[in-house]
C-alpha cells in the first residue's frame, strides 16, 4: 500500500498453492496456511486465477480444463473480503491454444502483441454481445462464473463478513488432501462453504466447533439452509453438536446459506 498500490496480487501465496493443488495434487489442507500468512493484510490483497502473466487455467499447460478450476475459483473468490479479478475470457474457458505473436504456444494470451481472443470474439459477436455463438461448454462455464460472482457481490458474508476455517475439527470427516471447508458470517447470516478438488464426488459430515459458534455469535436453533449454486433447500438444527451432511460434486463446491 505504501508503495503506491491499493492491492497486491496474492500470487506466491494463494494462487501458487491453488495451482499446486489442482495440477500436482498438493494437499488442500495447505490452504489454511494461505489465510494465516496474510492475516490482517487481506484487505490489500487481490485474488485471481488468471492474469496477463500467468497461463490460462483451461490451457493444456496448466489444468487443461476450465471446470477443474471451479473449486479453486470458489476458494479464491469467497475465502476472504479481498477483491477477486476475472481476466478477459476466463469466464468463457479461454484456453489460449496455439502460438500468438512473439510469446509462442505457452498457454498465455499474448502479453506482447495485439491479438485475438477466440472466445471473446464469439461472445462480442460484432457488437451483439451475448452467448449466441458460444458452444454448450462455454455457456456452462460462463453460467458457473456468473453464479459465483453474483455471490461475491450479493452476499455480505463474503464481501464484508468474518472467516472461520473448519479444517482443524474435520480432518477425520473428509479427505484433507482433496476437500476444504470454512464458514463466512455476517450479522444473522452464515455461509458454509466446501470445495472438492477430487475427480470423484464426495460426501462430508462437517462439524462446527463451539469456538466457531461463540466467535461468530451464532445462536442454536432451527435454521433454513439453501445451497446457492444448485438451489437445493433444507431445514436443520444448528448447534455445536450437529453434523452437516454435504454432498460435494467432483471438481466443484457447495455454498450453503444458513438463515434462522
Amino acid at each position: 500500500h505504501y508503495g503506491g498500490f491499493d492491492y497486491l496480487y496474492d500470487k506466491v501465496n494463494l494462487y501458487d498453492r491453488l495451482c499446486e493443488i489442482v495440477k500436482y495434487g498438493a494437499s488442500a489442507s495447505a490452504l489454511t496456511e494461505c489465510w494465516q500468512r496474510v492475516d490482517g493484510l487481506q484487505d490489500h490483497m487481490l485474488n485471481f486465477l488468471e492474469n496477463h502473466d500467468e497461463q490460462r487455467v483451461a490451457s493444456s499447460q496448466l489444468f487443461g480444463s476450465a471446470e477443474k478450476a471451479f473449486p479453486a475459483l470458489l476458494v479464491s473468490a469467497t475465502m476472504s473480503t479481498s477483491p477477486f479479478m476475472v481476466y478477459q475470457g476466463q469466464e468463457l474457458g479461454e484456453n489460449a491454444a496455439g502460438a500468438m505473436g512473439f510469446s509462442g504456444d505457452d498457454g498465455r494470451t499474448s502479453i506482447f502483441d495485439y491479438c485475438s481472443i477466440p472466445t471473446l470474439v464469439r461472445w462480442y459477436n460484432n457488437g451483439n454481445c451475448g452467448i449466441q455463438k458460444l458452444n454448450n461448454k462455454e455457456r456452462k462455464i460462463r453460467a458457473f462464473y456468473k453464479k459465483v460472482l453474483r455471490l461475491c457481490n450479493g452476499e455480505k458474508a463474503i464481501s464484508e463478513g468474518a472467516f472461520f476455517d473448519l479444517m482443524y475439527v474435520n480432518y477425520h470427516n473428509l479427505n484433507p488432501n482433496k476437500q476444504y471447508l470454512y464458514l463466512r458470517h455476517y450479522e444473522n447470516e452464515t455461509l458454509l462453504i466446501a470445495v472438492n478438488f477430487d475427480s470423484q464426488d464426495a460426501i462430508v459430515y462437517a462439524d462446527i466447533p463451539q469456538h466457531a459458534v461463540d466467535f461468530l455469535k451464532i445462536d442454536s436453533g432451527t435454521y433454513f439452509m439453501k445451497e446457492l449454486i444448485s438451489g437445493k433447500q433444507k431445514t436443520v438444527e444448528f448447534s455445536s453438536n450437529a453434523k452437516f451432511e454435504l454432498h460435494i460434486p467432483a471438481h466443484n463446491g457447495v455454498v450453503w446459506k444458513i438463515v434462522k
